[in-house]
């Protein structure tokens, strides 16, 4: 709940530091005494925009500071611990406005985003008004404001749960899914590369050997004459063969007389002409392969190309395709199907979603019991606040199903109608501004215990109704404040009657300067506030004598 507010140079306000306690606090005092100035700074400590127009002349900024008492693990203390500011159970927040229109907040000391300020001011305040009936303008509030009152917590809590884990589950299916597309995709490319490959069959050292082949083909005319030259040189007339066979023949019929002379000799004739023997047979086999080699160029030629053209697309060498081929098929192996792992997640998203629509259903439920609650209580209090031939209902619209989501299955929204020959239509378009006014303070009274907000702020909720009304809108408001911290600004003296605190706001002028001045008013000079309220300028005695009975009444 707000504890203090303290104002500086914010329009008619030149200094202003007020603290507030729990119940029901009114704040009274004549027109363009302050009172809507001091909700304007309440406004911008809590994300309002600021307004430079707004900082009192003759000064150079207008501040703001405002403190919040909170639970330690209550929802803004949460808020701001994920922020990664400080929070026990106090939050102060700063915010100043200079000439130029700049404005800076700071909450615990930590500089902080106007967005943040507004979020914060969620869980803080709620102001209503006339003019400012956001939290029902709002069909979000009120499906807040139902399963608050209809203790929904639980519930919601497991429709929240079970919507995330099944969107978590379908958005794994959906995961897998690719992933089980992209490999067989993958799985598809990987056997084509690898039947490619293995069609080729490279050979480690088959580039140099084809390399080496391709330049004997390519030689092989001048092959051919080198060889013809050296049999000719061997075995041709007068060649090797002929002289070693004369040598041989003359060494032989001396060899019995030469006393061993000429052994030696011999012997190197009779190896030398073993080795043209074996040259003569390998001129004849190269002969032979180079007859066997004719036509095989073009052919060698393509296969050199078909393994430079692959070792090229796999970006490695001729010789590296032999380890890419073996890669490729280790790849394949392992490239597995995810066939099993997507069935189970496709039960898996069945059995959430069962899960999800069965918790949607149980609080569709609860909201339906509920809702004929809200509806008797709100109606229960709507004759006293002079709206008797009013009736309320709150509607709840089925979604389709794809439509469900962590809210549930349905929208909430809340209908009036403000007289019986009138149809039902949505509270934010039927009611008036007064009537809506009325039409929160019913729902609050009715629906007290799930306030989200630790102070309510209802500004001038009185303006347009008589006596009796106010009577009314008064016990409305006192019994709103046994649960929550409630702010008022009103004219009507039997609201501020019956008020827990009273602040009155004069605005005094001097020293050519107005400026507003706030007063906590106990014993007679709330008396004398209640007889101006009742008497106006000129308080008489039996003003007073009035207020004293509506003092009576509002303690009785």
């Amino acid at each position: 709940m707000l504890t203090s507010l303290s104002v500086r140079n914010l329009a008619v306000i030149e200094r202003i530091d007020l603290e507030f306690p729990g119940g029901l606090t009114v704040l009274t005092g004549e027109t363009g005494a302050g009172k809507s100035i001091l909700l304007d700074a309440l406004g911008l400590a809590t994300g309002r925009r600021a307004d430079a127009t707004r900082v009192r002349p003759g000064t150079a900024k207008a501040s703001v500071t405002a403190v919040f008492r909170v639970p330690p693990g209550s929802a803004p203390a949460l808020l701001l611990r994920e922020r990664g500011i400080d929070c026990d159970d106090e939050i102060v927040v700063r915010r100043q406005v200079g000439t130029d229109g700049r404005s800076r907040a700071h909450v615990n000391d930590e500089a902080v985003g106007i967005a943040l300020l507004a979020e914060l001011a969620e869980h803080l305040v709620e102001v209503h008004g006339q003019h400012d009936q956001r939290g029902l303008l709002r069909p979000v509030a009120h499906r807040l404001l139902l399963d608050s009152f209809g203790g929904h917590e639980q519930a919601s809590g497991d429709v929240r749960k079970a919507h995330g884990a099944w969107r978590a589950a379908a958005a794994r299916l959906e995961a897998l899914e690719a992933e089980e597309a992209g490999r067989g995709e993958a799985s598809e490319s990987l056997a084509r590369e690898l039947a490619e490959l293995e069609a080729l069959d490279p050979a480690e050292d088959e580039e140099e050997e084809l390399a080496r082949l391709r330049t004997r083909l390519a030689n092989g005319r001048k092959l051919a004459e080198a060889l013809s030259a050296a049999a000719a040189a061997l075995d041709g007339e007068n060649g090797a063969s002929d002289g070693l066979a004369r040598a041989a023949a003359a060494l032989g019929r001396v060899a019995a007389v030469s006393g061993g002379l000429v052994d030696e000799a011999e012997s190197a004739v009779d190896r030398a002409s073993v080795e043209v023997n074996e040259a003569s047979s390998a001129l004849v086999r190269a002969a032979g392969a180079l007859e066997d080699d004719a036509g095989r160029l073009e052919e060698v030629e393509d296969r050199l190309y078909a393994l430079r053209g692959a070792a090229r697309r796999h970006m490695t060498t001729v010789a590296g395709l032999v380890e890419v081929r073996e890669r490729l098929a280790r790849r394949l192996a392992d490239l597995g199907s995810l066939g099993d792992e997507v069935a189970a997640a496709r039960q898996e998203v069945l059995e959430s979603a069962q899960a999800f629509r069965a918790a949607c259903g149980t609080l569709s439920g609860l909201r339906r019991e509920a809702a004929r609650d809200l509806d008797r209580e709100v109606e229960s209090g709507l004759a006293p606040l002079s709206l008797e031939e009013a009736a309320f209902r709150t509607c709840l619209e089925p979604l389709e199903g794809d439509e469900w989501g962590p809210s549930g299955a349905e929208t909430v929204r809340f209908a009036v109608r403000t007289h019986p020959a009138m149809p039902f239509g949505p509270l934010e378009r039927i009611a008036s501004g007064g009537e809506l006014s009325r039409f929160m303070l019913a729902l609050k009274v009715a629906g007290q215990k799930g306030n989200r907000a630790g102070t309510l702020v209802f500004d001038e909720i009185d303006a347009g109704i008589g006596g009796a009304v106010s009577d009314a809108v008064g016990e409305h408001l006192r019994r709103l404040g046994r649960d929550a911290q409630v702010m008022v600004v009103t004219h009507a003296p039997q609201v501020a009657a019956r008020a827990d605190h009273h602040v009155h706001l004069t605005r005094e002028s001097g020293g050519g300067s107005v400026a507003t001045r706030a007063d906590v008013l106990e014993g007679r000079g709330r008396r004398e506030e209640l007889a101006r309220m009742l008497a106006g300028v000129d308080v008489t005695e039996e003003a007073r004598a009035a207020a004293d009975s509506l003092l009576k009444a509002a303690t009785a």
